[in-house]
C-alpha cells in the first residue's frame, strides 16, 4: 500500500548533459514499501528523456545565521575578485546578479527571486552550491579553504573534480585513486588505458597527493573534514580526459 507523506520534492536530471540546477518540483502522492514513489509533476518532458532522477526533499526550515554568513563570505570573495571591493554595496550587486544567474540556469523567472533573509534552507543550499561552483570555475580565492564553506561536501568534491581543483587547497589537481574500495592504480600501469568509470578518486594537488600517501586514507579525510572519494561517472571521465569504457 502507498502511504501519503506531507512533502514536496525537487527533481534534478541525471543525464550526460546533467545540469544540477535544472529542476522540477513534484508532489509526492505515495511511497511503496518496495521503494517505488508515485509523483505528480507539471511537465513530464524532461523526465521522458532520462533514466534516473535525483530526488531532494525541500527543506522549509529557516536559514541559520551561520549559513547566511557563509553565503555572504562567498559573495564577498566573488565581489573582491570582480571589482576589488568587499563593500556592502558591491556585495549586494553581486548577490543579485548571482541569484539571477541561478534562476536563469534553473529555468526559472525573476518573479521567483528569493532572499537570504527568509528563503527555505534547501533553496539557500542550492544557491551555496552555485556560488561554490562559480568560485571553482574561476579559481577565486576565499578567506578560508573553500570546503569549509560547503554544506554539501559530495557536490563540492564533484565540482572540484569537474574543474580539476584540489579539494583541500583549490590549486590545480591530479587524480588520487582511492584505496578504500580497491580503486588504487598500481605503479607502472598505463593510466590512459585504464577504464576509470566507477573508480573512486579525489582531486588533489601535488602537495596533498604526496601527503595522503604518508598516512592512512581515512586519517587524511578526517584531517581535512572530507567525505569519501567520488566514483567517476561518464561525464567526469569526459571532462577529465580518461577512459570511461573499453574501445
Amino acid at each position: 500500500m502507498f502511504q501519503i507523506p506531507d512533502m514536496t520534492m525537487d527533481l534534478s536530471e541525471q543525464r550526460k548533459d546533467y545540469n544540477p540546477y535544472s529542476r522540477q518540483v513534484a508532489d509526492v502522492l505515495g511511497v511503496a514499501e518496495d521503494g517505488r514513489i508515485l509523483l505528480k509533476v507539471q511537465d513530464t518532458s524532461l523526465l521522458q528523456k532520462c533514466r534516473q532522477v535525483e530526488i531532494t526533499p525541500i527543506d522549509r526550515r529557516k536559514l541559520s545565521g551561520q549559513q547566511r554568513r557563509m553565503c555572504w563570505a562567498l559573495i564577498g570573495a566573488i565581489a573582491e575578485w570582480q571589482g576589488g571591493s568587499k563593500a556592502q554595496t558591491m556585495k549586494d550587486m553581486v548577490n543579485e546578479a548571482m541569484k539571477l544567474d541561478l534562476l536563469e540556469v534553473a529555468g526559472e523567472t525573476p518573479e521567483e527571486m528569493f532572499s537570504l533573509s527568509n528563503a527555505p534552507m534547501s533553496t539557500v543550499r542550492e544557491y551555496q552550491r552555485f556560488l561554490i561552483d562559480f568560485i571553482l570555475e574561476n579559481n577565486i580565492q576565499t578567506p578560508q579553504p573553500l570546503h569549509e564553506y560547503a554544506d554539501d561536501l559530495k557536490h563540492y568534491l564533484y565540482s572540484c573534480l569537474a574543474n580539476r581543483r584540489c579539494c583541500v587547497c583549490g590549486k590545480s589537481a591530479d587524480l588520487h585513486h582511492s584505496n578504500l574500495d580497491g580503486s588504487r592504480v598500481g605503479m607502472g600501469r598505463d593510466r590512459t588505458q585504464i577504464i576509470h568509470e566507477g573508480l573512486s578518486v579525489l582531486p588533489l594537488c601535488r602537495l596533498h597527493h604526496t601527503e595522503i600517501h604518508t598516512m592512512p586514507e581515512e586519517d587524511f579525510l578526517e584531517k581535512y573534514h572530507l567525505p569519501e572519494p567520488i566514483k567517476l561517472d561518464k561525464y567526469l571521465c569526459s571532462v577529465l580526459g580518461v577512459k570511461a569504457t573499453a574501445d
